[in-house]
């Protein structure tokens, strides 16, 4: 048994305030407050040895060396982080598939990914609920992005898979999805608002 814990990074600065590149977008003042709470409550989630991959957008590894630095402290030992584009935003779900099963990650105990919206939501969707009918067209044969050829390599079908946008999942910053996978398969195990991540960092103290 396996645990992947996916992490939506925290609040951020709003585009409007910030005149750089997205990608260098940092969490505000008070996002990187709640997001050090929130980090503390989910380390008593996870086990040792455990892998972080964040996005390359400092939003997201800003929050990914929050958690970093509160699992060092707590736990005593070392979470390895490593930096993925693979993660940023826009780049769709498929690497979140390969991560599940990608063998130079089946060493860690415990897998982090720290990502962005839509991706998390419709690689949860994909997970639990690959056809549903309506909703956003995910993949189909006139969309041959480089993202879009990956994940069809993971979700095989001739008409694409189908997904409700924020209606099955709704994940919000700082929050944490906890999934358990073995050979039968994944199985959602949790999903943590960033209120109950700070509650469960207050109850420890």
């Amino acid at each position: 048994m396996r645990k992947i814990c996916i992490v939506r990074h925290g609040i951020a600065m709003e585009r409007e305030s910030f005149a750089g590149d997205d990608l260098l977008r940092p969490l505000s003042d008070q996002g990187r407050k709640k997001t050090i709470r929130a980090m503390e409550g989910l380390v008593s989630t996870l086990t040792s040895p455990c892998l972080c991959i964040s996005s390359e957008a400092t939003r997201a590894l800003q929050t990914a060396e929050i958690l970093q630095s509160a699992y060092n402290r707590k736990l005593g030992a070392k979470l390895d982080l490593q930096i993925r584009g693979d993660l940023n935003p826009g780049c769709g779900p498929a690497f979140y598939f390969y991560a599940l099963s990608a063998p130079d990650y089946s060493e860690s105990g415990t897998l982090v990914l720290v990502g962005h919206e839509p991706e998390i939501s419709e690689f949860l969707s994909l997970c639990f609920y690959p056809d549903l009918p309506g909703g956003k067209e995910l993949w189909d044969e006139k969309r041959r992005e480089k993202g879009m050829k990956r994940l069809r390599s993971f979700l095989r079908s001739r008409k694409g898979f189908r997904f409700l946008e924020g209606e099955m999942f709704q994940i919000k910053k700082a929050s944490a999805s906890v999934l358990e996978m073995d050979q039968d398969g994944v199985e959602l195990q949790a999903l943590l608002p960033p209120a109950a991540l700070r509650a469960m960092a207050a109850s420890e103290k």
